[in-house]
């Protein structure tokens, strides 16, 4: 990473995205995935696809965000481990690793089994 001066601050994005692919039968690796269902009442909120895990270097003060890392879970995976695994990874990053790293996440990430992996200690 060179080609970007280094930050005492540096911003990250980590975001899941759900791609549903229903009638591939022929794709491995899709799972049931959530799916918000309000039009047809009863439905069940599930569909058939794949989960992605991106994480992006932003910057908010010039509004653009820079993709680092993008991961298809496997069918055992789950999104916020393998979202910590990401982020635990750029922090052991020798480019990153003299700065202060800010995660901003959207709201699935506020729950304790994901902040709970995140602390000082569980990253170095």
């Amino acid at each position: 990473m060179s080609y970007r001066p280094k930050s005492d601050i540096n911003y990250f994005q980590l975001d899941g995205v759900n791609i549903f692919r229903p009638h591939s039968l022929t794709l491995e690796g899709r799972k049931r995935i959530y799916k918000p269902n309000n039009v047809i009442e009863g439905n069940k909120p599930l569909g058939i696809g794949f989960q992605y895990s991106a994480l992006h270097l932003s910057d908010s003060l010039n509004g653009w965000s820079l993709p680092c890392e993008i991961k298809r879970l496997g069918l055992d995976e789950n999104l916020l481990d393998v979202g910590f695994k990401q982020i635990e990874y750029i922090c052991k990053h020798t480019y990153f690793a003299e700065s202060l790293v800010v995660n901003t996440s959207d709201s699935s990430y506020g729950c304790a089994r994901y902040l709970s992996q995140t602390t000082f200690q569980s990253l170095f």
